[in-house]
């Protein structure tokens, strides 16, 4: 509740909900164009079935005359992301620590953006649907989590970290030998059926984003990109420079007094883990160097989303 309020006091004075930008083009397209599974919707780029065919559809039905009631469904997915990540996160952290690890996606940059803009339901649904998946995993029930993979997949492509979670539970010697030979191929025919829809979009006019930086500029962006990852992940990105020197103090202090802790106490069994779904999350944002300068948070919501939950459950550990 506290980190709900912190974000709605964050987006004061905001036009919650109201179109911009892309939302316009969404609308046109539907008003304007005969409707396809296999086109961008008005995007400029990709092949987002769920979010944008689906969930811009429904974004239009109050998109105009009431923008607040998308403000609103936004917030509920918010929520519920944070309401599935504590599920899975209280059967191997404390209650206390599950409850903080698990709103972490409230309180970064990113998430202002979403909750605001109608088009932040591409990367809500991704998110949400991502959660899931990983929850039913855990839960070893497959047919859950596929369907939850594939919504993830047709949200947004940064979703793909999915297939490597599912693909993890094969490896669980606990399983039946069928049943981890159907965690091991279902999976993967999930993202060749992906792959394939996406050739027909591609086929069908979906275009991708042209490469804006060489592989040598690529490279010499990784620095600032990991700059923006840290600044979105910790508040500090939209701050005054005397304002964000301060809380990224205060930051430092924490991060000291973990790692005295740790030199006093070993990590929990679980750091592993952690630490995995954090550098999952860097790796799924390294493609973004080939966009800089052009940064918004929310472009990497999904790889923020892992690295939050990995470096916060870090810190619990």
């Amino acid at each position: 509740m506290i980190a709900i309020a912190a974000l709605l006091f964050s987006v004061r004075g905001a036009l919650l909900g109201a179109p911009v930008a892309d939302d316009w083009a969404f609308l046109h397209h539907m008003r304007f164009t005969a409707f396809s599974w296999l086109d961008s919707f008005g995007g400029a780029y990709y092949w987002r079935p769920v979010s944008r065919q689906l969930g811009m559809s429904a974004e239009s039905l109050w998109m105009e005359r009431a923008p607040w009631v998308g403000a609103l469904v936004h917030l509920a997915l918010l929520v519920a992301l944070v309401a599935v990540l504590y599920r899975i996160l209280h059967r191997v952290l404390p209650a206390a620590a599950a409850a903080a690890v698990a709103s972490a996606p409230l309180l970064t940059e990113a998430s202002r953006a979403l909750l605001t803009w109608p088009s932040g339901i591409q990367h809500l649904l991704a998110m949400l649907a991502a959660a899931i998946a990983v929850h039913e995993s855990r839960a070893r029930r497959l047919p859950t989590a596929l369907l939850a993979a594939a919504i993830a997949l047709g949200s947004h492509e940064s979703s793909v970290l999915v297939i490597s979670v599912l693909l993890w539970v094969s490896r669980d010697a606990t399983l039946p030998r069928h049943r981890r030979l159907a965690w091991g191929l279902a999976p993967l025919a999930l993202l060749a059926l992906w792959l394939l829809g996406y050739a027909a979009a591609r086929a069908h006019g979906v275009l991708m984003p042209p490469q804006a930086a060489a592989p040598a500029q690529a490279l010499a962006n990784l620095p600032p990109l990991a700059r923006h990852l840290f600044e979105s992940l910790s508040g500090l990105e939209d701050l005054a420079r005397p304002t964000a020197l301060l809380l990224g103090g205060m930051q430092a202090v924490v991060m000291m007094i973990a790692l005295v802790a740790l030199i006093r106490k070993p990590l929990g069994p679980h750091w592993q883990v952690f630490a995995l779904t954090a550098l999952a999350g860097l790796v799924a944002a390294l493609p973004l160097a080939l966009l800089l300068p052009d940064w918004n948070a929310w472009r990497a919501s999904l790889p923020l989303l892992a690295i939050a939950i990995g470096l916060g459950g870090l810190l619990a550990s």
